[in-house]
């Protein structure tokens, strides 16, 4: 099984003592109250409504330190400890504080696991049937600084990429042991990247799934139904809804995130016309059968379809997507920006086949 375990706010230490490094997860929630009024005639449509609201945009940031456990069945492992210079420090900010005559309540001293928040995922793993499999397509590099007489010629808001380099650092290779080490996951590559990176297609090919928008909530009323207060006589209505986006190491991020895929499409080739789900170590379920292991079609119908190649953008930039579902891109084609959106240690583009 593969283990994510994600420990919260506290410091801790591995086998020798020393204290393990700790990252950070960030919530970002957009929260938008609006009034809309809707006089109702024949040619009425949604798009019509007159909305008045106020946008409010919150980034909360927690310290966390993650723990991704590759562990045969019926195995305990002895993954840390908690750190006693934590348990010092806080002392000694009681006592700094009592002499301040501030109240503290003694709770906020750790001494045992119970007043730790942790959160966890198990999945099952398999390894890769062919690790040595490959597509005989070459990819064209995904970052401005490197063209070639293919690359199709765009002038939609590509004239502003300041970031391009001739080089980006490969910060986990195919079978890299941070993430790229199952099924799914095992042909891909991680390049560091500011966010906001224009990318570019490295093929030929159709979009066949696109995933940039914040996750929508409903806020709920005290009464449990929706929190929207409707003024029947004049037609107006209120309502909340909210938007979040995650970043960071939190095992919760593995399931939101940003991609699009592209299927790779030769001169004169036709598309196929399958069902394909995300390439990437997230799923789209917080179930315990879900698995991060997502195939981007499943064998039987890859070998029907004489194998057919899938590229998939991973993290990226929320609302950056300039193309959808359907549309035919060619290679050196602007798509969208790099972001860090969902299980992402730091801004990066994941790219998988």
């Amino acid at each position: 099984n593969i283990c994510f375990v994600t420990v919260y706010d506290v410091d801790l230490c591995g086998a020798d003592g020393s204290i393990l490094q700790s990252g950070i997860t960030t919530t970002t929630t957009t929260t938008t109250s609006s009034s809309s009024t809707t006089s109702v005639t024949e040619d009425d449509d949604d798009d019509d409504d007159h909305n008045d609201g106020d946008t409010t945009t919150t980034t909360k940031e927690r310290k966390c330190t993650t723990f991704i456990v590759l562990c045969p069945p019926r195995t305990f492992v002895h993954l840390c400890s908690l750190s006693p210079n934590q348990q010092q420090q806080q002392q000694q900010q009681q006592i700094i504080n009592q002499e301040e005559e501030v109240h503290i309540i003694n709770d906020n001293i750790i001494t045992s696991w119970s007043q730790v928040e942790i959160e966890n995922d198990v999945q099952p793993w398999s390894s890769h049937s062919n690790v040595d499999d490959e597509h005989e397509y070459l990819l064209r590099f995904p970052f401005g600084g490197a063209t070639t007489d293919d690359d199709e010629q765009t002038t939609e808001d590509d004239d502003d990429d300041t970031t391009a380099t001739c080089y980006y650092q490969c910060t986990q290779s195919e079978h890299g042991q941070l993430t790229h080490f199952f099924h799914g996951n095992y042909h891909a590559i991680d390049f560091a990247c500011p966010v906001g990176t224009p990318l570019y297609s490295p093929v030929n090919g159709i979009v066949v799934d696109v995933r940039d928008k914040r996750r929508k909530q409903k806020q709920k009323s005290q009464d449990g139904g929706d929190n929207e207060d409707t003024d029947k006589s004049s037609g107006s209505s209120g309502k909340h809804d909210t938007e979040e986006e995650v970043s960071g190491i939190a095992t919760k991020n593995l399931f939101h995130w940003n991609s699009i895929m592209i299927q790779v499409v030769d001169d004169g080739a036709t598309p196929t016309t399958t069902t394909t789900k995300s390439l990437s170590s997230s799923s789209s379920s917080t179930t315990a059968t879900s698995s991060p292991e997502k195939e981007s079609v499943d064998e039987t119908t890859a070998a029907a379809d004489n194998n057919p190649l899938y590229i998939e953008f991973v993290h990226i930039q929320t609302n950056s997507c300039i193309v959808q579902v359907g549309d035919v891109v060619r290679k050196g084609q602007l798509v969208c920006r790099s972001g860090s959106v969902g299980f992402s240690p730091e801004p990066h583009l994941h790219l998988a086949a």
